[in-house]
């Protein structure tokens, strides 16, 4: 896979040491949750990563600056290894083309592999912070980052996706839904909840002008949830959208039982 440096400096065949580095540790930390997944299945949201599939900077080449890269997998055998990486190179552009809204909601078949619309979803969050830190060495019009593999279709990233994003767009309109409470830090007022139609989690965050009982109601369905009993809770929110639609976390204004009044 390649990964190359556009515009400034890097048109000389040289990258800024302290942009370069923070942009390649924003794609590296990317490619380690993506190759985690294709190892063991398991979306992480941080280290430690399986060492099973693993993405290395192989060379760099002039002209603009090109960063190549050699993915290996210590997986039971040859054709195991073969189809991993190949698989890890494809979800890596597929995951970061979602989450800079450069393609639609969907799953991604892959080499024994399928990856339901969720999980891209899921990944491309994970993937986000790693993205904003990549954007950093964008700080021009001219300058971008192209990542290919050979395939037909680049990824690209520019001062376009870094506003992508930051920008977020608040429903004005509040809903009512059943959710599973899957994480909760009372100190931050963030977590996550399990949407069921989306087959997914969703970050959240409680502000201070939320009803009383929410964090306390959230607590406790976080118990539920660890003590696998299967209990959902209803939630009043608003969704918080990237410019495309592409749901980006919510904000919970009131969390009741079922069978309470709102």
């Amino acid at each position: 896979m390649e990964i190359r440096y556009v515009g400034g400096e890097a048109d000389d065949g040289l990258v800024d040491l302290s942009g370069g580095a923070e942009s390649l540790a924003g794609l590296g930390r990317v490619a380690n949750l993506v190759a985690h997944y294709v190892a063991t299945g398991e979306v992480r949201f941080r280290g430690p990563y399986s060492n099973k599939v693993r993405f290395y900077i192989d060379e760099t080449e002039d002209g603009s600056l090109k960063v190549l890269t050699k993915e290996i997998a210590r997986l039971s055998s040859a054709a195991a290894n073969a189809a991993a990486t190949q698989n890890a190179k494809k979800l890596l552009k597929h995951v970061v083309a979602r989450a800079l809204g450069q393609v639609e909601e969907g799953q991604l078949e892959l080499d024994g592999l399928d990856v339901p619309a969720g999980t891209v979803d899921v990944l491309a969050e994970a993937a986000t912070p790693g993205l904003e830190r990549s954007h950093k060495w964008i700080d021009t019009s001219a300058k971008r980052i192209v990542i290919n593999d050979n395939a037909i279709r680049e990824v690209q990233l520019d001062e376009r996706t870094k506003e992508y994003l930051k920008s977020e767009d608040i429903d004005e309109r509040s809903r009512t839904q059943d959710v599973s409470v899957g994480a909760l830090n009372v100190n931050s007022r963030n977590g996550r909840v399990y949407f069921h139609d989306l087959g997914r989690t969703v970050p959240f965050f409680v502000p201070r002008d939320a009803e009383e009982r929410t964090i306390p109601t959230l607590s406790r369905y976080l118990t539920q949830y660890a003590e696998k009993t299967g209990a959902t809770v209803n939630i009043q929110f608003r969704r918080i959208r990237y410019p495309d639609g592409r749901l980006k976390k919510i904000i919970i204004y009131d969390c009741y039982a079922l069978g309470e009044a709102a």
